[in-house]
């Protein structure tokens, strides 16, 4: 069978940020006093060749930032800024850049110098609250958090770090009605705060001692029925640091995702290894605030400042495992890998993050096409913890990925009955059992766990589209494989892969216009695809577009990369050009 249907499932789409600029710059015509060959050394070191204009340099850190590189965009801004300083444009879009890529000393800098022009940016102020907090310096953190409270984006933090300024000062009394107060303005339509906050408050009665008080507002986010698992460890580890060891292990058993390793984080609780258990601290308390604040936000503006809030937390408490773990995330979504990877390092063997944090890395390398990389890595985690399932399923997932569908089902069966038995291992096994098949009793065993997967997901388009084109392609079933595409197309109607299957198994029941109209469709979506594009030619050749045809072979031999297909598409045009000639007696798959 031709894999076709697999490539759609097999694709991921890498979803990078970027800035959105609207700026007007005053000083387009300066020009640089220094040479032409002048270069500037940025703030990483690294060595940027100077533009003669300002508004060359700012193209230059625009490119940069469209293409996901936000250091080199530092320094393009910074280089701009020595065209013209004062440019608040400027200033502002560098202070930005430094503050999302991490260097807060920079941003700081750039924050003052803002400040020394009158010019009010609230988000601003953060970094230089970090840095009093560093310092000791509650005064002067309580007075930035008033400038940062007039930002809605800053508010929360605001409120969080006054709060715990005041209680680094021994006024407990006030730190509690500052955080309280904070909690208020962010209660729901139902009045319940929410679970960060709910969070702070008990991290501010356990760092004061009042144990009890803190459990019962721990006790509150446990009645709730789902919270991200971040936070389920976060309070799992303050029961623990509290003495409710069992409400902490309850936890962590019953609710915890199998993409920690469950067991290995019990122990480390047992064995009081586990960086959880670190004593509750001040900067710890708001280090989590900083990061929470965007982590758990869905407000747009608040969650695009994840990376810098990420940052920003590790500047105040360094082995913060959690921040590590997402600033890795945020910049494998940059598609910078090299900085992904040196956070993914910070992350120890005894953490809750050490496991998700490899199976990051894993999913990177098998983005990036290292499929060997990927399995040496899965396979050196399973010696470790030869029972961790989690490890079966992703070894099963990429020995699928590569072709080796005969050492992944075993895998994959070993995992029936288990916790990953699910509508998504059912697929992947018939999709296995499918491609390695090499009796009748095979492909039937196939078609049963197709079937599963359905009767566990009725809406899972991927499994509809694949198990129809199978059908279309063996030339069986064909009514149900047009009812299990058309749901598909239902389902996903921008997929060209789906649409161009609809159109094949119509190609197969000879209906050839209806054919040509679907698979015409499937082309617009997906125009460079060999496949659809060689199943338009077929399509035409049979409506007597001949011409058509010859054209959509030679352009799908063109983007072919199998040595099969263009074999296929090089007869089919051989025999379109002799008289008489039948070039779909070479018919796609």
């Amino acid at each position: 069978m031709d894999a076709k249907p697999f490539r759609f499932f097999q694709r991921s789409t890498i979803l990078a940020s970027c800035f959105a600029f609207t700026l007007l710059l005053s000083g387009c015509q300066t020009t640089s006093t220094e040479p032409a060959s002048a270069a500037y050394q940025g703030d990483n070191g690294t060595t940027v060749p100077l533009s003669t204009s300002l508004a060359s340099n700012y193209l230059m850190a625009r490119h940069a930032i469209l293409g996901n590189d936000l250091p080199s965009a530092t320094e393009f801004f910074s280089a701009s800024l020595r065209h013209d300083g004062d440019n608040l444009a400027l200033l502002r879009h560098s202070f930005l850049t430094h503050y999302q890529s991490g260097n807060i000393e920079q941003a700081s800098d750039i924050a003052r110098r803002m400040e020394a022009l009158n010019v009010i940016m609230p988000l601003a102020s953060e970094p230089a609250l970090i840095e009093a907090a560093l310092a000791d310096d509650w005064k002067a953190v309580v007075a930035l958090s008033d400038t940062l409270s007039q930002s809605d984006t800053s508010l929360i933090i605001a409120g969080v770090a006054r709060s715990w300024a005041l209680f680094a000062q021994d006024q407990f009394a006030g730190a509690v009605a500052e955080m309280s107060q904070t909690a208020d303005l962010l209660k729901d339509e139902l009045g319940l705060t929410p679970i960060f906050m709910e969070l702070q408050i008990a991290y501010l009665l356990e760092a004061a001692g009042k144990d009890s008080e803190a459990v019962i507002h721990l006790d509150n986010l446990r009645a709730i029925q789902s919270y991200p698992p971040h936070i389920q460890l976060s309070i799992a580890g303050a029961y623990h640091r509290l003495g409710r060891k069992a409400r902490a292990k309850d936890l962590l058993s019953n609710t915890l995702s199998s993409t920690f390793d469950v067991a290995d984080v019990i122990e480390n609780f047992a064995n009081e290894t586990s960086p959880l258990l670190r004593p509750m601290t001040v900067n710890r308390g708001l280090a989590q605030a900083v990061l929470d604040t965007s982590w758990l936000d869905t407000e747009k503006s608040i969650r695009s400042l994840l990376l810098a809030r990420a940052q920003l937390s590790l500047i105040i408490t360094p082995d913060f495992d959690a921040a590590h773990f997402v600033v890795a995330q945020e910049y494998f979504t940059l598609d910078q890998g090299d900085a992904a990877q040196s956070h993914l390092a910070q992350i120890p063997l005894n953490s809750p993050y050490y496991q998700p944090a490899q199976l990051m890395k894993i999913s990177y390398l098998r983005r990036s096409g290292d499929h060997d990389g990927a399995l040496d890595l899965v396979r050196n985690l399973s010696k470790a913890a030869p029972l961790n399932k989690r490890l079966w399923l992703v070894e099963a997932d990429i020995l699928r990925s590569i072709g080796q569908c005969a050492n992944a089902v075993p895998l994959y069966k070993a995992l029936l009955d288990s916790t990953f038995d699910d509508s998504r291992l059912h697929r992947n096994l018939a999709i296995c059992l499918e491609q390695s098949a090499t009796s009748k009793e095979e492909e039937d065993e196939a078609e049963t766990y197709f079937l599963s997967s359905l009767e566990r997901n009725p809406d899972d388009a991927f499994t509809l589209n694949y198990l129809g084109y199978w059908y279309a392609d063996t030339n069986r079933n064909l009514n149900k494989a047009i009812s299990y595409i058309q749901k598909a197309v239902d389902i996903q109607p921008s997929s060209g892969f789906f649409v161009d299957s609809l159109g094949w198994v119509y190609y197969r029941l000879h209906e050839y216009d209806k054919a040509v109209t679907l698979l015409e469709r499937a082309i617009q979506l997906e125009p460079l695809d060999p496949v659809i594009t060689e199943h338009l030619g077929d399509a035409y050749w049979q409506v007597g577009r001949h011409f058509e045809a010859s054209y959509k072979w030679q352009l799908a031999l063109q983007y072919s990369d199998e040595a099969e297909m263009t074999k296929r598409l090089e007869e089919k045009l051989r025999a379109a050009e002799m008289p008489n000639g039948n070039p779909l007696q070479y018919e796609a798959h």
